[in-house]
């Protein structure tokens, strides 16, 4: 990694020519006419504003980032690991002298699709919406599935072969699904959509079933804002994780230092004389030397490309301009791999992820089996997609049929699910899921 210390980095002066210019955002909607005298705010302080007062945004306090939040622990939500990467990538999007208000909103937007318990419950809600319909059967209702019409026949997907994905999650939350206009969504500018999109799926990926693909710019390397806040996500996070992993004692500190760049990096703070006695002190101190590190690496390996695509007249058709060195990335995988070594393989953290997986699932399968045991919100929103009747306005003797012919093998009712359950909090889900379970041993 680079030994360069910030302080030696030339300041930015002005904008870049690779900034996204606030004045020139477009909106798959026409920006509400509110009766303002006066407008203050650019496209992409709206859509940052917007975000931060979204409903979805607010449970992120809620909902997993690595470890539950138990009892006593004080270990990151998706709430606050989405505010420090937010840090992380206005710092990057400052001193490369590109447009922080988008890095921002982009940041702010990257973990809205993440369902309740973090990894493990999306991977359940994937495995449940890439599996045959004929795996859900419905239980007890007298209602029998459709079935396929050859055994040669392969059962049809409950969706599509995207299944559950959080990226693509993100943008169903923000183009469809939270509500305070009078369209769909938040009506954020294409920037800040296409920013979000190729965060986790590229230049080159196709647009999922369901995503408005206008603004998204397929094919085209997204914005460089957009590639401040994946170098800020895929650096940050593992750190973030390490100094949890520490502090819940997952990991000891000489865990860490048998990482040779992390290693390196701490000696050359020991004979600045920065470091600490003390564990919790180490701790911070190490932490903040990690952080510096790389950031660091990426605002030199970032300008270097910079300049050569200002001496080009273009940006690399590929990406990849805002990235971290091969040093740099590889003392962040390093230290990904010993999360994955230490902490992902303990026996207490993968009965966590099962209990998580049943619950999640327990939840699908139960409201899929039965619809009646929705909310009434989920139910209405059933009844504009389908433009059916309002099931609960139908006769009992009604409801059987009506279930077995416009919910069950639908795959937009079993999105709506999946929509339903990803915006529930860890807490949200866990109650649901014993409040339905004991209704079941009742029974």
């Amino acid at each position: 990694m680079s030994n360069v210390d910030a302080r030696t980095l030339p300041k930015p002066e002005g904008r870049s020519r690779w900034a996204a210019d606030p004045d020139l955002a477009t909106r798959r909607h026409p920006a509400e006419d509110q009766g303002r005298r006066l407008t203050w705010r650019g496209s992409f302080e709206r859509d940052r504003d917007r975000l931060l007062h979204a409903r979805a945004f607010r449970r992120l306090a809620g909902k997993t980032q690595l470890l539950a939040v138990g009892e006593g622990r004080q270990v990151r939500t998706r709430l606050t690991h989405t505010l420090e990467i937010s840090a992380a990538a206005r710092t990057l999007a400052r001193h490369l002298s590109l447009n922080e208000d988008l890095a921002e909103a982009i940041a702010l937007a990257h973990e809205l699709g993440q369902p309740p318990f973090g990894n493990a419950g999306a991977r359940s809600l994937h495995e449940l919406l890439s599996q045959g319909l004929a795996r859900l059967a419905p239980r007890g209702m007298g209602v029998k599935p459709r079935a396929a019409t050859r055994r040669s026949e392969p059962e049809p997907s409950i969706t599509s072969t995207h299944g559950f994905d959080a990226g693509t999650q993100a943008l169903r939350v923000i183009d469809l699904l939270e509500v305070r206009y009078a369209h769909p969504g938040l009506n954020l500018t294409d920037a800040t959509r296409e920013g979000l999109f190729k965060l986790r799926h590229g230049t080159g990926a196709e647009v999922p079933a369901g995503i408005d693909p206008t603004g998204l710019r397929q094919g085209e390397p997204p914005p460089l804002e957009a590639e401040c806040v994946r170098a800020a996500w895929l650096a940050m996070t593992p750190l973030h994780d390490v100094e949890d992993m520490l502090s819940e004692g997952f990991l000891e500190l000489r865990d860490v230092l048998r990482v040779d760049d992390a290693a390196r990096v701490v000696a050359r703070l020991k004979k600045a004389g920065g470091w600490p006695r003390g564990k919790f002190r180490e701790r911070a101190a190490l932490h903040r030397a990690l952080v510096h590190a790389t950031i660091t690496d990426v605002l030199v390996a970032s300008q270097k490309r910079i300049s050569v695509a200002d001496a080009a007249g273009k940006l690399p058709k590929a990406g990849g301009v805002v990235a971290p060195s091969r040093a740099g990335a590889a003392l962040v995988e390093a230290l990904r791999e010993l999360l994955e070594v230490r902490v992902l393989t303990r026996s207490d953290v993968r009965r966590a992820d099962s209990r998580a997986a049943r619950t999640v699932e327990g939840i699908f399968v139960a409201l899929y089996r039965d619809p009646l045991l929705l909310d009434d919100s989920v139910l209405l929103r059933w009844k504009e997609l389908s433009r059916r009747t309002f099931l609960r306005d139908l006769a009992p003797s009604r409801q059987a049929e009506e279930i077995a012919a416009h919910y069950h093998g639908q795959a937009a009712f079993a999105r709506l699910l999946a929509d339903h359950i990803a915006g529930m909090t860890d807490r949200h889900a866990e109650e649901l899921w014993q409040s339905l379970s004991l209704g079941r041993s009742a029974r």
